[in-house]
């Protein structure tokens, strides 16, 4: 396939809408983020053994991702911002929702879907608007966002998805004048989705490295769809307290699941009940004591005034084996 710059990613969304089911090797450049705009799996990973791989900079082949791919649950067009990569392509292309509808491809399968959709309402003046969803030209959503951050859970039924094979189009419009669209997942109703909810600032970026991490604020909450299962949650992070330990206390409503001590270094894995799940959703609150506001900081050079808690590298709810 070509492998025309910062549109990687398309040629698969093309090879894929075009019929191909074969799978597909994509060798990635381990700063680069595109990927996440496709349901795949863990890559093989290829790095220098060394402290300072810039020295090799100019080997070849150099640092490396190998993802062996094949046909996804879901894959997404332009437009859509769920990296800050991403975000800046549709940008710069002018293919934001605001700008025009955008697409992305879910599996057909027989049998009910959940479709996780969320974002930022950007608007400058603070308005509310309208974001609608579709799946094959059947609308299955239709929510007022108001300014800030938005999540929606949506039951699709199997009806929408059971006609023939492939995948079927999901298309995202707004009447916002700035929108952005920053989470989406689509599995079977019962499997495990989730998405960032209250108390979560938007992704960041290091390019230097490649690394993509969320802050929390004092207070962040996950939603959870599930059928009733077992699952355990896990975080990956660190914290910016100056060397001073993080309270970490998880909850599900008033129930405490955790109740722990974090260092610089977060590795916390929580095991969640099969009856939260009874009702198949469950929102999962993570509380930190310590938070700090970065313009508020000795010598601070921004003027940003968020408070911010935990620096989060990796959120993963999986079933408990």
């Amino acid at each position: 396939l070509a492998v025309p710059p910062k549109h990687e990613w398309l040629q698969l969304v093309d090879y894929w809408n075009g019929g191909g089911r074969r799978p597909v090797w994509f060798i990635a450049d381990p700063l680069r983020s595109d990927l996440a705009l496709i349901a795949h799996p863990a890559p093989r990973t290829y790095r220098w053994g060394l402290p300072r791989p810039v020295l090799f900079g100019g080997m070849r082949p150099n640092e490396m991702d190998w993802y062996s791919i094949d046909p996804p649950d879901w894959y997404l067009g332009e437009g859509w911002a769920i990296t800050p990569e991403s975000a800046g392509v549709a940008l710069e292309d002018r293919r934001d929702p605001a700008a025009q509808p955008i697409q992305g491809w879910i599996r057909r399968r027989p049998v009910p879907s959940t479709l996780m959709i969320g974002g930022r309402n950007l608007a400058a003046d603070g308005a509310s608007g309208r974001v609608r969803v579709d799946v094959d030209g059947r609308l299955v959503d239709d929510a007022l966002v108001a300014p800030g951050f938005f999540l929606r859970m949506i039951d699709v039924p199997a009806s929408d998805l059971a006609a023939g094979g492939g995948y079927g189009t999901v298309t995202v419009t707004t009447d916002l004048p700035r929108l952005a669209v920053e989470q989406f997942d689509a599995k079977a109703a019962g499997d495990v989705v989730f998405g960032y909810a209250d108390g979560w600032h938007e992704q960041e970026y290091n390019p230097s490295t490649g690394r993509l991490w969320h802050w929390t604020s004092e207070r962040a909450s996950l939603r959870v769809r599930s059928e009733p299962r077992p699952l355990r949650l896990r975080l990956e992070g660190e914290t910016e307290t100056f060397g001073e330990p993080s309270r970490v206390v998880v909850r599900a409503g008033s129930r405490v699941l955790a109740d722990l001590m974090a260092g610089p270094l977060i590795a916390i894995a929580v095991d969640l009940p099969a009856d939260l799940f009874e009702r198949g959703e469950a929102t999962i609150t993570i509380e930190t004591d310590r938070t700090f506001v970065p313009a508020e900081r000795r010598f601070a050079r921004t003027s940003d005034r968020r408070r911010l808690g935990l620096k989060i590298y990796d959120c993963s709810i999986i079933p408990s084996s």
